[in-house]
């Protein structure tokens, strides 16, 4: 599993770090605007020390990271320790969102952007200065982590008192008692509705949301008694109504 890390210089302004993992895949980006000290001429011969590799880790084991760019810019490459700064690299995307797929054994990485022809380092990222006062940043790939257990565990619900459950008997009492009166939200159902078919030009309002996924029943006590039922659905911005008439024989 990888992970991205580095040890940031001391400054008045924070700068944060989002990094996402989806398997074994890391992925580093940042989320805050250009910031117009981050540009800088850096000197070639800067952060010349090979990569420094994990003593634990498989020399077969390859780890894929995703590095991405949001700062802007025509055209972004970037360079790092990972072959000795040899070869630079174009991300790929446009505008505001460039991003390049690595895969690369665990270890610990220093690179740069090179944004329209000038080396830029991130400083939302982890990034370090070396001894010519160059920055780069900081890309650590580990192959093993301990696991979060704290994070997995599920919170622990306090127990209620065996006092506060109870189980009474019905009695007689309970019937005679009145039954609650009905929301007013839910009595402004498509039936309680004037038909349209008697007023053509007047418009249908929309269900209410407390009067979704409900089923409605209601009696026609006229000279040919009906029962109508209905109910309301929404998907995205439209509302459907079905409403079912089935004769009703006592």
């Amino acid at each position: 599993m990888g992970n991205v890390s580095g040890r940031e210089e001391k400054s008045s302004r924070e700068y944060y770090m989002e990094c996402g993992q989806a398997q074994n895949l890391v992925i580093l980006t940042s989320k805050l605007p250009q910031n117009p000290n981050m540009i800088m001429q850096i000197e070639r011969g800067g952060f010349n020390e090979s990569t420094r590799n994990y003593g634990s880790a498989s020399p077969e084991k390859s780890i894929p990271a995703v590095i991405s760019w949001i700062h802007g810019g025509t055209q972004v490459a970037i360079e790092g320790s990972w072959d000795d700064w040899k070869i630079r690299e174009l991300l790929e995307g446009s505008g505001s969102g460039f991003s390049i797929f690595k895969v690369l054994k665990a270890g610990v990485y220093h690179y740069r952007f090179v944004v329209d022809g000038q080396w830029i380092y991130d400083p939302d990222l982890p990034h370090e200065c070396d001894h010519l006062g160059n920055v780069f940043n900081v890309l650590d790939l580990k192959d093993n982590y301990p696991e979060n257990t704290e994070r997995d565990q599920e919170p622990e619900c306090p127990s209620s008192p065996i006092s506060s459950y109870n189980n009474p008997a019905i009695t007689l009492d309970d019937f005679d008692k009145k039954l609650p009166e009905m929301p007013p939200l839910l009595q402004q159902m498509p039936l309680n509705q004037p038909s349209s078919s008697k007023n053509p030009q007047r418009d249908l309002q929309k269900p209410l949301s407390a009067n979704l996924n409900h089923l409605y029943i209601k009696r026609d006590g006229g000279s040919q008694p009906v029962v109508a039922l209905s109910s309301s659905q929404r998907f995205r911005t439209k509302f459907v109504t079905n409403v079912l008439y089935k004769p009703f024989k006592k």
